[in-house]
């Protein structure tokens, strides 16, 4: 996460079932702080593979589109829509993966 105030009050969980590896966690999202268990919790059960985990990470593709429930993931790591961008804040891990609509936060970020 980028800053905590676009995650303040928000809240939501589901249990992740990776599908390839046969291990599940428990995921949540309570005020900016995720918290990953091994126990269940009242949330949806999503199946995933290491691919789909992997795309959800790197943005390109949104927890919503798990479940509508799942939004405030998406909102709380600052990402609007899934396109060719990817959120600005993957500049700092992948210069070359993001496009040029974030200058200004990336012009601020470098000079910190």
């Amino acid at each position: 996460m980028y800053g905590p105030r676009p995650a303040e009050g928000k809240h939501a969980e589901f249990n992740a079932n990776f599908t390839d590896e046969n291990v599940s966690y428990a995921i949540v999202l309570r005020n900016g702080i995720v918290a990953i268990t091994d126990q269940p919790n009242k949330g949806p059960d999503i199946k995933l593979t290491k691919d789909d985990w992997s795309k959800l990470i790197l943005g390109e593709t949104t927890f919503e589109g798990l479940g509508s429930g799942l939004k405030a993931f998406d909102q709380a790591l600052g990402r609007r829509s899934v396109g060719k961008c990817k959120p600005w804040w993957m500049a700092l891990i992948a210069p070359s993966l993001v496009c040029n609509r974030y200058p200004e936060k990336l012009k601020r970020r470098r000079k910190l």
